[in-house]
This record gives structure tokens, sequence and C-alpha cells, in this order.
């Protein structure tokens, strides 16, 4: 039997379209580091009109840039960012900075924090991960807990799951005693997915749903709806199509309410494989153009790329082949210039499908074995299972 590997867009921290006759504009959110250097600058100014934005922002989390605006020595700048913002989170925030205030500079811990971070980013995990451990001998509070989030990510980079969900439940149990509602819920979230990854849906349900519960409390809604997208992706796998398509119909509300053109993508991608499994083709190829027309006029490619992937999908079961492999084919420069190793073997797997009925065999059975290596490289059981079998 021949399997087609489609691509759940589903979101995982994070990570959006007003109507589509509507220009869309976007701006990518700003790092810590980033949006620590404009309150600054603002302080600096004195320009509490930029100060009381920036405290507003959910993301980055207010907490991560005061964190780094006291790693920077700057406490009273980080003080006033709390005091520019609102409700019961900057308020502990506000309280928690207080108390950093009488907390000993750790300057190496920090500096290998960054360093760590940095690598990260890149997906030099290994780097990553050994700067992070460096880190972890010395550092306390809140740049304690930002190290194990870190070295969960640069884990599940590594594919040790295990030590991944050990690090993120490390993390999101240091946020509570802190008070940082969020970074136990950031934590959680994580916790999911790799629940998720590994085929414990269960367990990706609860983190999440628990996850959905703070954000909403603490009027995070893009975080929210991110949750929100991805319970309605397990309740879909789960055959509660009702349940599912309620679910996303609220996550893209949510979404279009703060004009988050990243989160409307992807839940229309979601969408669209919802109504692909009630069998609507037609209604299901609308979603993924409109979601993946959206991620390109915000510049995502690689999330265009993986939604073409299930474009290309709805060819096959057509029997349109070759349009199905020049859109399989597509995506896998973009995917190796991205390091996305499982979409990159979907492509190849679905790609050797498609050869097959085309007649060339030798360049099907590269592409399949192309894809097993791969799966088998990350640790994606259910595709290493498909191209075996393939």
């Amino acid at each position: 039997m021949r399997y087609l590997v489609m691509i759940v867009l589903a979101a995982l921290l994070a990570w959006p379209a007003p109507a589509q006759a509507k220009e869309v504009t976007w701006a990518k959110p700003l790092t810590p580091k980033e949006a620590a250097s404009a309150v600054l600058k603002a302080v600096k100014a004195g320009d509490a009109a930029a100060l009381a934005k920036l405290a507003l922002v959910e993301k980055p989390d207010p907490w991560r840039v005061a964190d780094d605006l006291c790693g920077r020595g700057s406490q009273d700048a980080a003080a006033a960012f709390a005091k520019a913002g609102s409700g019961e989170a900057m308020e502990k925030l506000a309280d928690a900075i207080a108390a950093w205030k009488e907390t000993p500079a750790n300057p190496a811990a920090r500096a290998a924090f960054d360093r760590g971070t940095a690598a990260v980013e890149k997906k030099d995990y290994k780097a990553g991960l050994a700067q992070l451990d460096k880190a972890a001998k010395s550092a306390a509070g809140m740049l304690a807990q930002r190290i194990a989030y870190q070295r969960g990510t640069a884990l599940r980079g590594l594919n040790r799951g295990e030590e991944s969900t050990a690090a993120y439940t490390q993390a999101a149990a240091a946020a509570g005693p802190l008070g940082w509602a969020a970074g136990a819920a950031d934590g959680w979230a994580q916790l999911a997915f790799n629940a998720h990854r590994s085929g414990n849906a269960q367990g990706a349900f609860e983190h999440w749903k628990k996850a959905a519960g703070v954000y909403n409390k603490l009027g995070f809604r893009s975080r929210e709806a991110s949750m929100l997208s991805n319970l309605g992706i397990l309740l879909m796998n789960a055959g509660q199509t009702d349940a599912a398509k309620s679910i996303m119909a609220k996550a893209l509300g949510i979404y279009r309410d703060v004009d988050d053109p990243e989160g409307i993508a992807r839940v229309l991608g979601n969408q669209g494989l919802l109504v692909w499994q009630q069998g609507d083709l037609e209604g299901a190829l609308e979603l993924f153009e409109e979601s993946a027309s959206l991620e390109e006029k915000i510049g995502r490619a690689k999330a265009a790329a993986r939604t073409r992937i299930n474009i290309a999908s709805i060819h096959y079961h057509r029997g349109e082949y070759r349009e199905a492999l020049r859109m399989y084919e597509g995506g896998v420069p973009i995917f190796k210039e991205a390091g996305d190793d499982h979409s990159l073997a979907t492509a190849y797997l679905n790609a050797g499908n498609c050869l097959r009925p085309l007649g060339q065999l030798d360049k099907s059975t590269a592409y399949t074995q192309k894809a097993l290596d791969l799966f088998t490289k990350v640790g994606a059981a259910k595709g290493t299972a498909q191209a075996s079998s393939n």
C-alpha cells in the first residue's frame, strides 16, 4: 500500500487574515533582546507612549524582556517597563523585578545563555546545548527557568525526547514560584508538543488545554488561539469533527480580532485538512491556497511550502501526478535551506509516490530511500513506517 503524507499546520508557541481583499501588513515580533533595547530607548527619551505600547505586547513575553533588561543591569528600566503595563501579570512582574534587584548579577551564566540561545535559533543544537549546560551550573531564578526551557528545545532538536520533556517540565515548574503564569503555560505547551510527537494524544490534549486556560486568563489572545488550533487538530485526528470545526473557528476568530496573519494562515491550513477529511477536496484546495498565499505575503516561505505539500496531495488524489510531482519537488530546496528534515522527508516520500505511475521507478526508489533515511534521523516513527512500507 502506498502512503501519502499530509502536513499538519498546528501552532506550538507559538506561533495567524484579514479578508483576502485586504492588503496584508505584518511586522515580525521583536525578540526579547530587541524589545529590551527598545524599552531602554523609550526610557531614555522619556517616551511614555512608546513604553506603554511595548508593555502591552504579548510577543515577546514581557517577563523575558524584563529579564534581559535586568541581565544588562537595567533594573530601573525594567521596573518602569512593568509599571507601564497593566493587569495581574504585570503587577507580579513588578514584584519580581523588585526581588531581582537583590539578586547578585551572574554575567558568565548570562553570556553562556545568550550564546546557547543564539546557537539554538540557528539550529546548531549541539553547540547550543553545550553553552546552556554551562550556564545552568550557576544560574538561578528567572535565568535558570529560561535556560531549562531552551535546553528543552535543544534536546528536542537532537531527538533526545525524554530529556527534552524533563527540561520543559523543569521550566514549567520553575516559573510557578516566580509568579510567571505564562512561563509555566509555555512549558506546558512544549510538553504537549513532545507528547503529540511521541503519539501521546491524551497527554498533548491535557497540556494544551491547561495552557489555553492560562493564556485566556492573562488576555494573551494569540497564544490562546495557538493552543485552540492545536486542540482542533487533536480532535480532528480523533474523529470528533464537529468539535474540531468549532474550536478551529474560535481560534480563527481570535486571530482575526488581533490581526495576526501568521495564525490566520495556520488555522486556514488546518481547516483545509478538516474539510478534506470530510471529503470536500475543492473546499480543502480553496483553504490551502488562501493559507499558502497569505504565508507568502508575509514572507514565510517554508510555511507556504508546507501548505503546498497538501495542495500537491490533492492533485495526487485526482491523478494529476505531474502537477503533484512539480509541487513536491518545489518544496525540496526550501526545506533543505530551512533545515526542516521532516518536511523534506515528506516531500521526497510523496514525490516518490508520484513517480511510480509515471514509470520512473528508479528515481522513485531513490526518493523513498531519502525519505526513509530522513524520517529515521528525526525519529519520526510513523513516517519511517510509511517509507518502509512504500
